[in-house]
């Protein structure tokens, strides 16, 4: 796996995904970018048809959790007991 952050900072890497693609399959590239969409702009080659795009966005703490299967204390967080933490530290 290649990642390639900022990428709207290199066009022509953006322009190489393709071949990557075409000539080496078996690597799989993520390319990133806060400002990737103003990038693609025209003088610049977007390999159509060989790039799945994904919008993320920041995760607040609670969905961290549930996103890395801790529903039981984001639950918990949700109803501002602070009290059940203690049981973490021991008091």
């Amino acid at each position: 796996m290649i990642i390639l952050d900022e990428i709207q900072n290199a066009p022509k890497a953006l322009e190489s995904l393709k071949y990557f693609c075409e000539e080496v399959p078996e690597y799989h590239i993520i390319a990133a970018g806060s400002l990737l969409g103003v990038a693609i702009h025209e003088g610049v080659s977007y390999p159509v048809g060989k790039v799945d795009l994904l919008d993320l966005y920041p995760l607040n703490f609670r969905e961290f959790l549930y996103a890395m299967g801790e529903k039981k204390l984001a639950d918990e967080l949700k109803t501002k007991d602070y009290s059940i933490m203690s049981d973490c530290w021991g008091h």
